[in-house]
């Protein structure tokens, strides 16, 4: 399950990023707008291919 995660981890960042948006619109507090941008990086950079890794620094990077 986690390889096929890991292998797949376009998924899991999709999923999350459209979480967090929802998430946002509810609050409209722009916390999580920060979190969903972070998601939609790591998307595209597990479209591109980058290792699993660098998709989560990408992720924190981003969200900070």
């Amino acid at each position: 399950m986690l390889d096929w995660l890991v292998t797949n981890s376009w998924v899991l960042w999709l999923a999350l990023f459209l979480l967090l948006a929802m998430v946002e619109i509810m609050t409209l507090d722009l916390f999580f707008i920060m979190l969903s941008a972070g998601a939609l990086a790591a998307l595209f950079a597990a479209l591109v291919g980058a290792p699993f890794w660098a998709q989560v620094v990408i992720f924190c990077v981003v969200a900070l």
